[in-house]
């Protein structure tokens, strides 16, 4: 699975050579995942040698959807995305409420609409992530302690709150470790590298680490986390200057959770 995602249709045989397998081992495992539904052969593929045409496998876009959510400052988006990671639909909309049962709420409201809206009603919905800014307080990182203005989302349990509201599974994730998986899977880095480093810029400065393909998250599951902005300066700098500031901070701490692994 992990390679039909990062290098797109595969023959067997190719998954074969990938993987190290026999083509019978293949044959028999690709034949569970087809039964599952969970991956597909593509139609109309074009021969690919003379003889009886490799049909090559993908990942199904059909075997579910899921929802992500994510509040950047007075701004919630919310989206849908197939199994395939192809986007079916995006929405954002103006929210500043600072209580976690609201946002939980719109949330439901906009998966429900937006799920509607795009005839998924009765697909598999395999759950929601949500992109939360904040330092994990624990390795599990479903207690978070949040930037200023989510004070009321600090200490509790996230996960099982928005579980209770949502219905669903739910994952919690920092935002910039989030920003990272996206850019990295959809973006198509994973096709150019296999470390990568991706700088959000939102409630502070952040930043997703990628060693190897896996997100690099630190004793405390808070590697990549670098500032939190808690308060508006009295006087704003120049722009550039600010840029230049938060790059050089960012890059020293990066070096610096490299280095220390």
């Amino acid at each position: 699975m992990q390679i039909l995602r990062s290098w797109g249709a595969r023959s067997r045989k190719d998954l074969a050579a990938d993987l190290g397998m026999s083509a019978t081992k293949i044959t028999r495992l690709s034949a569970t995942l087809l039964a599952h539904g969970l991956i597909e052969e593509c139609p109309g593929a074009a021969p690919v040698a003379p003889g009886r045409p490799a049909v090559p496998l993908q990942i199904s876009p059909e075997a579910g959807y899921g929802v992500g959510a994510m509040l950047h400052r007075g701004l919630l988006e919310v989206a849908l995305v197939d199994y395939a990671g192809g986007v079916i639909a995006h929405r954002s909309a103006p929210f500043d409420d600072p209580d976690p049962r609201v946002f939980a709420q719109r949330v439901t409201t906009a998966m429900h609409e937006m799920a509607i809206a795009n005839r998924l009603l009765g697909r598999r919905l395999l759950g929601v992530g949500i992109g939360v800014p904040g330092a994990a307080l624990s390795i599990e990182g479903t207690r978070r302690w949040t930037v200023d203005s989510l004070a009321a989302w600090r200490g509790i349990d996230l996960k099982a709150l928005f579980e209770e509201h949502i219905g669903h599974p739910v994952w919690i994730e920092n935002d910039a470790n989030a920003a990272a998986l996206a850019e990295y899977y959809v973006g198509g880095l994973m096709r150019r590298c296999s470390t990568a480093v991706v700088i959000l810029l939102g409630h502070g400065i952040g930043a997703g680490i990628i060693v190897e393909g896996r997100i690099l998250r630190g004793a405390m599951a808070s590697a990549g986390r670098s500032a939190a902005s808690t308060r508006p300066a009295r006087r704003a700098p120049r722009r550039s200057i600010c840029c230049r500031r938060c790059a050089r901070r960012a890059v020293r701490s990066i070096r610096w959770w490299i280095s220390t692994g």
